[in-house]
């Protein structure tokens, strides 16, 4: 591959990136065309790297909550619940 094509991946990764998060209706019609190139291929790639990004996230988020209601169903078994 030469350095042409890969900085045409990178500009589709780069710009679907930016574009998933903040529009992310806009990049799902971009991502309809039939356009195979290395930049559509790009935009597809950084979509997806998005999307695997926030599942990460939401999955720790998830788990911490899980821990936060288990220590507190603990705690209002011990009778250590917050004083109000």
């Amino acid at each position: 591959m030469d350095n042409s094509i890969s900085k045409k991946y990178a500009k589709g990764f780069n710009a679907s990136y930016l574009i998933a998060e903040y529009k992310p209706k806009l990049i799902d019609s971009l991502l309809k065309s039939e356009i195979n190139n290395d930049f559509m291929r790009g935009m597809k790639a950084g979509k997806q790297m998005l999307e695997k990004e926030k599942n990460k996230v939401l999955s720790k988020t998830k788990s911490r909550l899980q821990e936060l209601q288990n220590t507190r169903s603990i705690n209002k078994e011990r009778g250590l619940g917050l004083e109000r």
